[in-house]
């Protein structure tokens, strides 16, 4: 999961603005290597962090090697991804979306319901979107959409992966 996306030069000396796709920008460290993707050109880059704030509800990076205005251009439309290994712990009961994408549902009898499509970051509580697979006569027509609200009142047990 990507935790920020380039949007565009800020400044004349390889500033970007970045949007955060994530809620833990404190993994923003000078010196710390990021892997880039762009879907569209299908390109990847290995960046190292030479300077970065906060300005707002947006960030503002500096790459190493990325020192001008033109270069910064380059980097529009990438996404940030951070290794694994890098991201920072997790308290009981708390969890990366990532974790939950892709991972089968059940119900209290054992019958899987779906597979975790997205997760909707509400207010209060963070809601799982399940798809739930057409499968036969009396099923409505097409995939449908089940939606779990992760408060301790809905589910269990853990999710299972897919």
């Amino acid at each position: 999961m990507p935790i920020a996306r380039l949007l565009g030069p800020h400044g004349l000396r390889g500033e970007i603005k970045a949007t955060m796709l994530a809620n833990y920008p404190g993994v923003f460290e000078t010196g710390k290597e990021f892997f880039l993707f762009h879907s569209k050109k299908r390109s990847h880059l290995r960046c190292t962090l030479d300077a970065f704030h906060r300005r707002g509800d947006r960030m503002i990076l500096r790459f190493r090697n990325y020192d001008h205005i033109d270069l910064a251009k380059e980097l529009e439309g990438y996404e940030v991804y951070l290794d694994l290994c890098d991201l920072p712990l997790l308290k009981a009961g708390e969890y990366y979306f990532f974790q939950l994408l892709g991972a089968s549902v059940y119900d209290e009898q054992g019958q899987r319901l779906g597979v975790v499509e997205d997760v909707i970051e509400t207010g209060s509580a963070d809601v799982l979107s399940i798809r739930k697979p057409f499968s036969g006569p009396g099923d409505p027509p097409k995939d449908s959409e089940l939606l779990v609200p992760m408060a301790k009142d809905f589910h269990k047990s853990g999710l299972r992966p897919g």
